[in-house]
């Protein structure tokens, strides 16, 4: 399900409304199948929980099919296990929006990459570099060597993704393709200093 600018506006609204309580709600497809937002109560009093009110639900799911949950952080763009937990024993898409970082993600229980939402990062172990390694290894039988990086890594080695980004047989292009590998660079580095994986 991709998330319309509506659909987007409307979580953000409600977010913004309830802060620094979070913010939950579903979004049902109606008769016309156009997902919407329907704001339920947050049974949770305690900052950084909820629980979707019971009769909000009911509700809800006499609208139409309810395709998803959603809820807000007031900082950091990750799902808790618990959400993911719940999201898996639902069958249901989670959507979480962070105020903070004024961004959103999706939890899919149904989507084979979920091996790889959630880890703990740790440079040199779990980081992003591990991951697109670990993912074309892993989905599509390509290896791409590794490369000593710790938590100074940008001081002795800053140039690390660019460095070696031909030697492992990548290249520049225009127009992105599924599983192409993006790298980022912020205003304040010289060098890409975080990647990631297009899953179109």
């Amino acid at each position: 399900m991709k998330l319309s600018k509506e659909i987007k506006n409307e979580i953000k609204s409600h977010s913004k409304e309830v802060a620094p309580l979070e913010c939950c709600g579903l979004i049902y497809s109606s008769e016309d199948d156009e997902p919407t937002v329907f704001r339920c109560r947050n049974n949770e009093t305690t900052q950084g929980r909820f629980s979707i009110n019971t009769e909000d639900y009911l509700k809800a799911s006499r609208k139409g099919e309810i395709i998803a949950a959603y809820h807000s952080h007031l900082e950091g763009v990750g799902f808790s296990e618990f959400d993911m937990y719940n999201s898996n024993i639902h069958n249901m898409k989670y959507i979480l929006f962070s105020i903070k970082e004024n961004a959103f993600i999706t939890y899919d229980p149904n989507s084979k990459f979920n091996e790889y939402v959630g880890r703990a990062f740790k440079i040199g172990a779990t980081d992003c570099y591990t991951l697109l390694k670990d993912f074309y290894k892993n989905e599509l039988s390509i290896d791409v060597r590794d490369y000593f990086r710790d938590e100074n890594w940008k001081k002795n080695s800053p140039d690390l993704f660019d460095k070696y980004f031909e030697k492992e047989n990548f290249k520049e292009v225009k127009n992105l393709k599924k599983y192409d590998v993006l790298l980022f660079k912020t205003s304040r580095d010289h060098f890409s200093s975080h990647c990631a994986i297009y899953l179109d």
